[in-house]
């Protein structure tokens, strides 16, 4: 335990408990620059539906977006949706949204 978070080792490398299963639930792996959030509740919840993905910097605050609302995004933009539009629903900046479509930063890896 570390901090009072859960964490596993795998491969000798030490892993966050709900990064772990959130990643599982998810079948995502994320790069290492995208942090899961734990559950508010109590640090040593690992229940990957109290956890949440902290998003890209947008709007002078820290987005907090889930993998379906990447996937939203993403099939938002497909559509032809406009990329300010896309921000302005989930309250990101217009180049999140690129990032986002575009795989660019730890969204490379969020199918």
């Amino acid at each position: 335990m570390r901090n009072g978070y859960g964490c596993l080792y795998i491969d000798g490398r030490r892993v966050r408990a709900h990064r772990f299963a959130y990643e599982i639930a998810h079948n995502v792996k994320l790069s290492p620059d995208v942090r899961v959030l734990p559950c508010v509740e109590s640090r040593l919840c690992v229940n990957p539906a109290h956890a949440t993905q902290q998003g890209e910097r947008g709007r002078g605050h820290w987005s907090t977006l889930t993998i379906n609302d990447v996937r939203e995004i993403r099939r938002l933009a497909s559509t032809g949706a406009g990329r300010m539009d896309i921000a302005r629903r989930f309250g990101l900046s217009r180049s999140a949204v690129g990032n986002i479509v575009n795989r660019r930063g730890g969204w490379g890896r969020v199918e």
